[in-house]
């Protein structure tokens, strides 16, 4: 029984002094990834020409809904004529048909938008989808360099949190923290961002004829 138990101690005093020595020769880091997102350059250019495409999108619908409404203008006039009892039959009737068409066009006219709408979106998502991945890839891909270049073996994202909104990294010393240097090489030699695009678009530029 003795033995035994002389073995146990022996066996967690090993295994303490490995986890020890390995603590020690574990080079760690830090990077606060959220910061370094928000300060890469590319990130704004990326906003900014999301914001753009949005901003056309909505100048589409815009012109679009206004051809409804002057469709609904048009057929309400119709309407109102081919139920005018002061001018003759024919012409009642003229206006009756022109009612109807506009009634059809009017409808054709709501799913162009809806349609026009929903794709636009998508199409928005999946850019924005598309720059994300390819911004955080660069990110990662410097990131991983100046590990290597520093020796690191573990590169731990402080940025992070826990589902309780506790963060992952509870403390860490700005010595090993390679967020500002990694915002530094990232935006080295990065040009003035452009302002927002504010140009009028016209109808045929942003909108697919009505189907």
């Amino acid at each position: 029984m003795k033995n035994r138990f002389k073995n146990f101690v022996l066996a967690m005093a090993v295994l303490s002094f490995s986890t020890s020595a390995f603590a020690a020769e574990l080079k760690v880091a830090t990077v606060d990834m959220r910061k370094v997102f928000e300060s890469y350059h590319k990130t704004a250019e990326a906003t900014m020409a999301i914001t753009n495409l949005a901003n056309e999108l909505k100048k589409g619908v815009a012109e679009m809904v206004s051809e409804e409404n002057q469709a609904q203008e048009a057929g309400k006039a119709a309407y109102d004529r081919a139920h005018d009892m002061s001018i003759s039959a024919e012409e009642r009737e003229k206006s009756k048909k022109v009612s109807e068409d506009k009634a059809q066009e009017i409808q054709s006219l709501k799913s162009s938008i809806e349609r026009y709408e929903s794709k636009g979106r998508e199409d928005l998502e999946t850019k924005r989808s598309e720059r994300i991945g390819a911004i955080v890839k660069e990110i990662r891909e410097v990131l991983n360099a100046m590990a290597a270049r520093g020796g690191y073996d573990l590169v731990l994202d402080k940025s992070g949190e826990t589902s309780p909104g506790v963060p992952v990294v509870i403390y860490s010393s700005a010595t090993n923290d390679l967020s500002e240097a990694m915002i530094k090489e990232l935006n080295a030699g990065a040009l003035p961002i452009p302002p927002a695009e504010n140009k009028k678009t016209s109808a045929s530029d942003t909108k697919p004829a009505p189907k």
